[in-house]
């Protein structure tokens, strides 16, 4: 499903116009990035938890030329399914 397919159907289940669910849309990525950054994870319930990682630099591996590259030290994005959720997926 594409991003302009998912704010269409937003609006539609909403009753929202497209500008308005893409407001919304952007609003809650800022506010799960700032989350993640001051507190470490944003969970949205019944849905999906959000948390943070830091690994450290390291060496790797170009696949298609085996060639040794530098893998800079950062801050990763962990994503957990909540069990309601899968639940609800599975028909349970």
């Amino acid at each position: 499903m594409t991003q302009a397919a998912i704010i269409e159907a937003l609006a539609e289940a909403t009753g929202l116009s497209a500008k308005q669910v893409q407001s919304v849309l952007r609003a809650l990525r800022r506010l799960a990035i700032s989350q993640l950054k001051d507190v470490g994870q944003f969970r949205l319930y019944r849905f999906l938890k959000f948390s943070t990682s830091t690994r450290q630099a390291r060496q790797g591996r170009n696949p298609r030329t085996g060639e040794a590259i530098a893998i800079p030290a950062g801050q990763y994005a962990n994503v957990i399914v909540s069990k309601t959720f899968r639940d609800d997926l599975n028909g349970e």
